[in-house]
């Protein structure tokens, strides 16, 4: 049975939004007869339920010291990806570059370039940083470009028929584009939600729903994803709106950039209020979407690179039809407004402003919820896991078409 073989080197764990695509895109895989297999972390102790992963890299994008490529980094990436995803791959098969950034550039184009050519498989590349920009600004930075624009110099001699390239969103699809020279086209990367998941916790609570509201901020507890505003926030939130307020705060310390003195007291200012629900720890996919299908409002209080990125929780709330607090600007405020969405941007990121954009979603949901809903259904269209494999699948060589020499 042919396969598609995700690399993913960051996987380490059963949470975030990269680890549900894995297992949508597998979901997908299924129905589509492919066997799906993902190349993990060696730090993944075992394997999630529906997801086979072969624990392989020691390190991943995320991890070399600088911002820029380092050239033992790519030696020894390269060397992993010959070792493991080499004897892997045979003809028939597809193989997905999961969230590639700028220190898997160069490995990844020397991998195709000596094995796209001699194995029938498609492949695909999906750009999910915007790490060729400086931030806070969101200006271009020259040398990380430069390194967009050799990895895809490397990339032209391919076979664009059984080549894709995707990015996180539209903006930075068209971004990358420009840094091809507009040699390659890049595609919009999929968002939809594991089907699995989907079934099982759908957003049933009605748009004129009257009574206690929840809003809930999930997902990892960085300072760029406003952690550190959340106790001030919930304060001024719920002293305005008592009877009309709850919260469900997910404090998940792994990789948490806080510090544990910290994190320890905005946990302790938290859970004096009483209404406040107070999640520890990572969540399991079905422990996540359980409490994002609760949630009335979605709460994404991001500054920083959140100016030009997408987020994982804002697709995933796009694709539930819920109402959110977001960054005004940033990438999440524009495509609101183009889809004339639900979503109630903050104009600064303070307390104050998030709190306040939170009081007016609590004062406006029956109107925002009926208009997150009314553009669910288009966005999910557009962005379906189904419709990318599909244009995966199609990018396969034909039966029996012999590998190229």
């Amino acid at each position: 049975m042919a396969r598609l073989i995700i690399v993913d080197p960051a996987l380490r764990g059963h949470t975030g939004h990269p680890f549900h695509l894995d297992l949508a895109l597998a979901e997908e895989a299924r129905r589509h007869g492919l066997a799906p297999v993902v190349l993990g972390h060696v730090t993944l102790d075992h394997n999630p339920p529906g997801l086979a992963v072969l624990p392989v890299f020691h390190r991943s994008q995320y991890d070399p010291s600088g911002r820029l490529p380092e050239p033992a980094f790519d030696t020894l990436f390269l060397r992993r990806l010959e070792d493991s995803l080499t004897p892997l791959v045979a003809d028939g098969d597809i193989v997905l570059f999961h969230s590639v950034a700028l220190p898997l550039l160069a490995p990844v184009a020397a991998w195709l370039r000596h094995h796209h050519p001699r194995v029938a498989m498609a492949a695909a590349v999906m750009f999910m940083e915007v790490d060729y920009l400086d931030f806070p600004a969101g200006t271009p930075n020259p040398a990380a470009e430069e390194h967009y624009r050799a990895f895809f110099r490397k990339c032209l001699p391919l076979d664009r028929g059984r080549l894709m390239f995707a990015a996180e969103h539209g903006e930075t699809a068209s971004d990358l584009a420009g840094l091809s020279g507009h040699t390659q086209t890049v595609g919009e990367a999929p968002h939809t939600l594991p089907a699995s998941f989907c079934a099982n916790h759908r957003n049933t609570r009605p748009p004129n729903g009257t009574g206690p509201l929840r809003i809930a901020f999930l997902g990892q507890f960085f300072e760029r994803r406003g952690a550190a505003l959340l106790d001030e926030v919930v304060a001024r939130v719920v002293a305005a709106r008592p009877e009309r307020a709850r919260f469900t705060v997910q404090i998940n310390p792994v990789w948490s950039d806080l510090g544990g003195e910290r994190i320890a007291a905005i946990r302790h200012r938290l859970a004096q209020q009483e209404t406040v629900t107070l999640h520890e720890g990572p969540l399991d996919p079905e422990d996540f979407y359980a409490r994002l299908a609760e949630a009335d409002v979605v709460l994404l209080p991001y500054a920083g690179r959140y100016c030009r990125a997408g987020s994982g929780l804002f697709f995933e709330a796009l694709a539930l039809g819920k109402v959110a607090v977001i960054p005004a600007d940033s990438y999440m405020a524009r495509e609101n407004a183009r889809l004339e969405g639900g979503m109630v941007p903050f104009q600064a990121h303070t307390a104050e402003s998030v709190a306040a954009a939170v009081l007016h979603a609590l004062d406006a949901f029956p109107d925002l919820a009926a208009r997150a809903r009314a553009v669910a259904p288009a966005w999910n269209a557009e962005h379906t896991i189904g419709r990318f494999m599909e244009h995966l699948v199609a990018c396969r060589p034909a039966a029996g078409e012999r590998s190229r020499p």
